[in-house]
């Protein structure tokens, strides 16, 4: 069943505002065109041009693939012994930083749909007044992200693991203008159970996101469980109202899931206000 992010989001909206301490309202190609060969009389020329042009660029790629690969190896060094050095704390991002992790995440599987760029931009709005500044870069930087050569999925992976931790580990903020790592965690878990499929990476993805984060271990399963629980509650209201019992019947139940719901609601604020 799809998650309706919206109406699912509103429950700790106030809250994760009141703990963010608001932003600031004054606040804050592809690769070029691969030139025509010049035709030639020859059709045996042009075949060699060709191949020639060819051999060049998988020769450019898989030099291009190497380099990345060293970097990718340099960077996890660097990025581990950071995460050994770096306190318990739990870290604050900027809301720009935030939504580029976001939209990490919405690419992770190597593709964005029209709905998922339309949903970040959403959020975007919500979170920073200023996000229409940047908006076009953002969703740029995630289409080079997506063009970058890979030999497969792993690579693929890794660059987004490797963006992430550019990410975390560069951005700077206050408190007051910043947005806490639970309360980000928090929202990444509702993106990707949102299309009803918490697909291998985006999992695997929200584990380092959170270590990096600062966020316990714990308190990711316990978010991730809390959704499993509020979209089994939302699939057995939908039954109920789609069933054939008795009104009286119906109504007894759907508000005793409406107290669940606003249960578990109230132990995810208090979750995040800690």
């Amino acid at each position: 069943m799809a998650l309706d992010l919206g109406k699912f989001k509103k429950g700790v909206q106030k809250s994760a505002e009141n703990l963010r301490q608001s932003v600031s309202e004054a606040a804050e190609k592809m690769p070029d065109s691969v030139k025509d060969i010049k035709m030639s009389d020859s059709v045996k020329d042009f075949a060699q041009r060709g191949q020639n042009a060819f051999t060049k660029l998988k020769t450019k790629g898989e030099e291009s693939l190497a380099q990345q690969k060293e970097k990718r190896a340099f960077q996890k060094e660097a990025v581990s012994d950071a995460l050994r050095l770096q306190s318990e704390q739990e870290v604050v991002l900027s809301i720009r930083d935030s939504l580029r992790i976001i939209y990490c995440l919405m690419i992770a599987d190597g593709q964005v749909s029209d709905e998922e760029t339309a949903r970040v931009c959403e959020i975007g709005q919500e979170l920073d007044p200023e996000f229409p500044s940047y908006q076009s870069v953002l969703i740029e930087e995630g289409a080079e992200l997506m063009s970058t050569p890979s030999e497969d999925g792993e690579d693929y992976y890794d660059s987004i693991h490797d963006r992430i931790s550019e990410i975390v580990h560069t951005s700077s903020v206050s408190k007051e203008n910043g947005l806490r790592g639970k309360i980000l965690l928090w929202d990444l878990i509702t993106i990707a159970f949102s299309d009803g499929d918490y697909a291998t990476n985006e999992k695997r993805l929200l584990r380092y996101i959170a270590k990096c984060l600062g966020v316990d271990y714990a308190i990711l399963l316990e978010m991730e469980q809390t959704v499993r629980t509020l979209l089994a509650v939302e699939a057995e209201e939908s039954w109920l109202k789609s069933s054939d019992r008795t009104y009286e019947i119906v109504k007894e139940r759907t508000d005793e899931l409406t107290g669940r719901k606003d249960s578990i609601m109230q132990g995810i604020r208090a979750l995040l206000a800690d």
